[in-house]
């Protein structure tokens, strides 16, 4: 009964939207691409004043990540897609999420020390981003098999959202350096769980190219 609880808690935290913004499908490219994917990189989780935020001592060396991959994607002419979560004004989780990402306030914003390249972003009100369904249409739209996942939280919203790609038959590499949470051990177990689904992990480094 304890786990049942856990889990029930956290699909209350992180559980309930999805409507694609500022994004539309383009006609169907034959050629399999890969898409760089950064999952709520929102100043709610990683900004000065975040209500939810994961560990503070992450935030730098995610964030370096994070833009050293946009960098790069965006020099090679690949998708770059934002996730964010947006939560409805009145929602059963809120207070347990001390009303972090509340449609329309600032704290959906994403991260200010985040690079946005290009227009491309969905909004979740779930963990799994493929709960909206315009993101995936837009990912079979412009022919994209594979994804390098970043963002946060590691062990929740990155996690299933991985975990979704995984069984949809993507192609997924987990940036283990990209990728913040509560804790490193949280940001470990996620890791853990990717590799026995049959994902990729790996520690991206400048100057090394992610296929």
């Amino acid at each position: 009964m304890r786990y049942l609880a856990k889990a029930i808690s956290l699909w209350v935290i992180f559980g309930a939207c999805g409507a694609a913004i500022n994004a539309s499908t383009t006609p169907r490219n034959e050629s399999p691409k890969t898409a760089l994917l950064v999952l709520d990189m929102q100043e709610d989780f990683l900004g000065d004043q975040a209500k939810m935020p994961i560990k503070k001592e992450q935030i730098p060396a995610v964030t370096a990540v994070v833009n050293s991959l946009i960098d790069e994607f965006e020099k090679d002419g690949r998708q770059i897609i934002y996730i964010k979560s947006e939560f409805p004004v009145i929602a059963l989780g809120n207070k347990l999420r001390h009303y972090a990402a509340i449609k329309g306030s600032a704290g959906t914003n994403i991260y200010k020390k985040i690079r946005i390249s290009g227009d491309v972003i969905f909004s979740k009100k779930t963990p799994d981003a493929f709960s909206n369904h315009d993101f995936e249409k837009y990912l079979s739209a412009n022919g994209i098999n594979r994804l390098v996942i970043t963002g946060v939280f590691a062990d929740q919203c990155v996690l299933d959202t991985t975990l979704a790609a995984l069984d949809k038959k993507y192609q997924v590499t987990f940036i283990r350096n990209g990728v913040g949470a509560r804790s490193e051990k949280d940001v470990n177990k996620a890791c853990e769980k990717v590799k026995q689904k049959g994902g990729e992990v790996v520690d991206y480094q400048p100057g090394i190219h992610i296929d």
